[in-house]
């Protein structure tokens, strides 16, 4: 079976944001089947 790309968007800028560090305990509670990755809202173009 392939991995699933799932693309998990961080809302805040800040290095302690809520939102940021549920998505860090999401990308190492994942299964192997899926690949998390963190797509910050000041990479995505206007």
């Amino acid at each position: 079976m392939a991995n699933k790309k799932v693309a998990l968007i961080v809302g805040s800028l800040r290095k302690q944001s809520y939102n940021r560090k549920v998505v860090h305990e999401l990308i190492h509670l994942a299964p192997a089947g899926l690949d998390l990755q963190v797509v910050e809202i000041g990479a995505l173009p206007l």
